[in-house]
């Protein structure tokens, strides 16, 4: 019997040696390479939404491919876990969520408008609306627990104890909708396997059996450990390599991205080369950032990605955030000295060797106000060498203070060590 589960973060369970493969939402194994799909919506990073509606979810695309993948599958059955009474949270600003809500108060939004993208569409609504009660399913003895259940269905597989409500359905052939909470540990979800009649209940051979050795017994059982320790290491080097490619690429993001997934980016690297903490920092809809290196000095600037050159616009706004900073200061008789960054992404969509250089009237227009422009590119670079030792945090600063105009990358290697 071959299990593939398919959850958010393609994280493991804490023993799962009946799941085949856990794959990411975002990139499961084709179905039909599996007996049993089981796809896991009980996350918390799941119910999210960085735009200020709770009629969509981040991974929306995601359920969508993967109910294409479902109406194309041929034999796998599929187990749509949903989730218990999670927090939906939404309206993302820089750093946090702005607003959050119980999924029991939006039940009716959360499965027409969300849950239904997941379901083929031969599979009514109706059929998995869901209501809110908590209650516990026992199956085998041990207990299931369950925030929400069906109203209805011809083919019923589990019902709460005492209350009788129902908890898992099979609406049609291989489909299979359940709201306990059988991942919480093997023995629960293998229990429930069972009780939907997708597993044969085997006798167990006894550990006496086991341990009895016959002929060649030792040599394969040390093959055998010998070859699941090179696996082991292996899959552990893979995903060590995954996870640094992963990490890399949500750095080198800040040459395509802008808005949000930019500002992200670029404050966990001025976080490092600066030696800076940013979350305090709060967006008021005025600069994208502003940094106190001492009590005499600070960094104020503008985060932006755009699909053409630097424009004398991008300049100007920075500019107007200066001014009115060092206003604000002037009217609190606060003397410290004020230094403007531009950050941006410029020509985000083209190739990054085929960008055209900054223009030199947007650099000259950036000495007259003795700002600095700092292209993502150039900010990448400064991360690169920062992390190779060859450019350290105060000469960072020193770099961030006394340029004006374009930082380049001949600029950049006179601060290097």
């Amino acid at each position: 019997m071959k299990i593939q589960l398919i959850n958010y973060s393609g994280g493991s369970l804490r023993s799962n040696k009946n799941i085949s493969l856990i794959s990411k939402l975002n990139k499961p194994q084709s179905l039909d390479e599996f007996d049993i799909n089981i796809i896991d919506l009980d996350s918390d990073k799941l119910w999210e939404n960085d735009a200020n509606s709770i009629s969509s979810v981040n991974e929306i695309q995601d359920f969508i491919n993967l109910r294409i993948m479902i109406e194309r599958r041929q034999k796998s059955t599929i187990i749509i876990l949903l989730p218990q009474n999670r927090e939906f949270q939404y309206y993302y600003n820089c750093l946090s969520f702005n607003d959050r809500v119980e999924l029991k108060n939006y039940l009716d939004i959360i499965t027409n408008n969300i849950i239904s993208k997941l379901i083929p569409e031969s599979i009514p609504v109706a059929t998995y609306n869901l209501f809110y009660e908590n209650t516990i399913t026992e199956i085998e003895g041990l207990e299931n627990k369950s925030a929400f259940n069906f109203v209805s269905s011809n083919n019923i597989l589990t019902k709460s104890r005492d209350s009788e409500k129902i908890t898992t359905i099979q609406p049609i052939e291989r489909f299979i909708f359940t709201t306990l909470d059988v991942l919480t540990s093997e023995e629960k979800l293998m229990a429930f396997l069972k009780k939907c009649n997708l597993i044969l209940d085997i006798e167990e051979y006894p550990q006496w059996l086991l341990d009895y050795k016959i002929l060649n017994d030792d040599e394969l059982s040390d093959l055998v450990t010998e070859k699941e320790t090179l696996i082991k290491n292996a899959q552990e080097d893979i995903k060590n390599a995954e996870d640094g490619l992963n990490s890399n690429l949500e750095y080198k993001s800040i040459l395509f991205t802008n808005d949000k997934p930019l500002a992200t980016q670029v404050f966990k690297i001025l976080e490092q080369i600066l030696d800076i903490d940013l979350s305090g920092f709060k967006d008021e809809k005025k600069e994208d950032f502003l940094i106190e290196l001492e009590e005499s000095y600070e960094f104020i600037g503008e985060i932006k990605g755009i699909t053409s050159n630097v424009r004398n616009g991008n300049i100007s706004q920075l500019d107007v955030h200066y001014q009115n900073r060092v206003d604000k200061l002037e009217d609190e008789k606060i003397e410290k000295e004020v230094k403007a960054l531009l950050i941006i992404n410029p020509l985000k969509t083209t190739p990054i060797n085929d960008r055209e250089p900054v223009n030199k009237d947007q650099i000259e227009l950036a000495e007259r106000n003795k700002s600095l422009i700092i292209t993502t590119k150039s900010l990448l670079n400064i991360y690169e060498l920062f992390i190779s030792e060859k450019l350290i945090t105060n000469k960072c600063i020193e770099m961030f203070k006394n340029e004006i105009g374009l930082l380049t990358d001949e600029i950049i290697e006179k601060y290097c060590e």
